[in-house]
């Protein structure tokens, strides 16, 4: 049952007084917080009574991000007269969105971007697409009816575009960062620019490759002493080919809300530059890693309007897994409510689905991706992609589909 605090806000001469719900969706979510905040990772607090400790006991008053929608440093910084009233106190500017300025129509973030976050939305919609400097830029929360529908568990995830060629992970540019950033606060890929304003997010980067120079694939407790192996769910890939530890492939990305006038719809389009020749390229345009509450799946026919419902049970990271459809994914939570479904006008190779249970609810995800592929690709090329993701419940998504198709 969800917390009942009552606060006792000394500011300036009087008290506020008010019982709130301090793990309210409009302020707190689970995984936007544990995977934000990445000390709670190795304290350890991101079990959902961990993390919650966390939230009430540090959190708050910390002024730390509850969710990708709201937060309290932002909310003071956005509004001149809170700041006047509450100052710093960020317990105080909590209490008010929740009390009163929620109902008001006040926003929780800075338009622009504030703090190494950028966030870009259609408040009346419910939608909140974010991008942060720890990410260099890729998207690491989609909000939507106050769900985190984003896993950003480490920089591998999030909603993101990655490049393989002949050697899959051994020669993988990835725009969040590499492997050995893992949980961390930092990312290796290089943010060149970003910009933040209304319903709409621009980005430039320089992807890390995922492995660091020298770096084996099978590199973790139970790999063989000696020598570089590959591993079954990769079998081009045993050690780096890469030999520095940021790429030249370089990224660029434009987010737009309320696509074709659909509040609920975004296009998600990129360009990434080949700086070498290749017989074979794939790009991943975009891949999204989704919260474990977004393990029912579903595909939509686009000529016959035919959604079929697909296997959802979890598979075994370390071995090939996954399955493929030639028509666009839908992920939703098990009643309906929420959902997120993607297609593309260029079709991909095909759309596949992925259920990865790692044993940790924080860590836990199901993956889409739309995977490119590409042959005899000329140094200098640049590759497109226009991708567009539809939000809402499996009704709204199914709409917006048909709708944009």
């Amino acid at each position: 049952m969800a917390e009942l605090l009552l606060f006792l806000v000394a500011v300036g001469s009087f008290s506020l007084g008010s019982a709130v719900d301090i793990f309210d969706p409009s302020v707190y979510n689970f995984y936007f917080y544990v995977n934000t905040h990445p000390d709670l990772i190795r304290n350890p607090y991101y079990t959902f009574q961990g993390a919650q400790e966390h939230w009430q006991t540090f959190g708050i008053h910390e002024g730390r991000q509850g969710c990708g929608s709201f937060h309290s440093a932002q909310y003071l910084q956005r509004y001149p007269d809170l700041r006047k009233a509450f100052g710093n106190n960020y317990t105080a500017a909590l209490w008010h969105y929740l009390t009163v300025g929620k109902a008001e129509g006040r926003l929780g973030y800075v338009d622009g971007g504030y703090g190494g976050r950028w966030t870009v939305a259609v408040p009346s919609a419910g939608l909140y697409v974010s991008a942060s400097e720890r990410m260099a830029g890729a998207i690491d929360s989609v909000v939507w009816g106050e769900k985190e529908m984003i896993n950003a568990w480490d920089h591998g995830r999030e909603l993101q575009l990655a490049v393989t060629t002949l050697y899959g992970e051994c020669f993988n540019p990835t725009e969040a960062g590499g492997n050995a950033d893992g949980n961390g606060e930092a990312t290796s890929s290089v943010l060149v620019d970003i910009d933040a304003s209304g319903t709409l997010l621009q980005t430039k980067s320089l992807p890390a490759y995922w492995m660091l120079p020298g770096q084996c694939k099978c590199d973790k407790p139970g790999c063989p002493k000696q020598g570089c192996y590959p591993m079954p769910s990769d079998p081009s890939c045993s050690a780096a080919v890469n030999t520095q530890k940021i790429s030249n492939y370089n990224i660029t990305k434009r987010i737009q809300l309320n696509y074709r006038g659909v509040p609920n719809a975004f296009l998600y389009s990129a360009t990434v530059a080949i700086p070498a020749a290749w017989s074979h390229v794939q790009v991943e345009g975009p891949t999204g890693y989704m919260t474990q509450e977004f393990n029912t799946f579903y595909t939509l026919n686009l000529q016959s309007g035919a959604l079929t419902a697909r296997p959802s049970s979890p598979c075994d990271p370390t071995r090939a897994c996954g399955y493929s459809y030639p028509d666009p994914p839908i992920f939703a939570t098990a009643q309906g409510t929420h959902a997120m479904g993607v297609f593309s006008a260029r079709t991909p190779s095909s759309y596949v689905q992925f259920n990865f249970d790692l044993h940790n609810d924080a860590n836990n995800t199901t993956k889409w991706t739309l995977p490119y592929e590409f042959t005899n690709v000329a140094a200098g090329s640049l590759l497109d992609f226009d991708t567009i993701i539809c939000v809402g419940s499996l009704a709204d998504v199914v709409r917006c589909i048909n709708q944009l198709k």
